[in-house]
């Protein structure tokens, strides 16, 4: 089968795609690429905004890379610099958005 995304954001610093089949997401951020299901994408965006939160406050060199985000493999991990997480927590609430509204309007396509 062959996935048929729709993208949910696209930018300069990456994109977040989502099949209309099998309900995959992918992201592309720097040069990392994953593929991950719509649970894995959630967890990943809850981890996004807490380091984006917590990374405001605290924040000293923004070019270095320090902040470590989780995946659902425990093999890897994403690590980003404070300018990098602010980029991937802003790809990640357009999607969100975006998400939202295209599940809205499918609710009222189906009734």
């Amino acid at each position: 089968m062959h996935c048929n995304f729709q993208y949910l954001f696209k930018g300069h610093q990456g994109y977040i795609v989502r099949c209309n089949q099998c309900r995959y997401y992918q992201i592309a951020f720097g040069c990392v690429m994953l593929t991950i299901s719509y649970e894995e994408f959630n967890d990943l965006y809850t981890q996004v905004k807490h380091q984006y939160n917590n990374t405001q406050l605290f924040c000293s060199d923004a070019d270095t890379k320090s902040i470590i985000i989780n995946t659902a493999n425990s093999n890897y991990n994403i690590i980003v610099s404070p300018a990098e997480i602010t980029g991937l927590y802003e790809m990640f609430d357009q999607a969100d958005n975006e998400i939202k509204a295209l599940d809205l309007l499918e609710l009222f396509n189906y009734n």
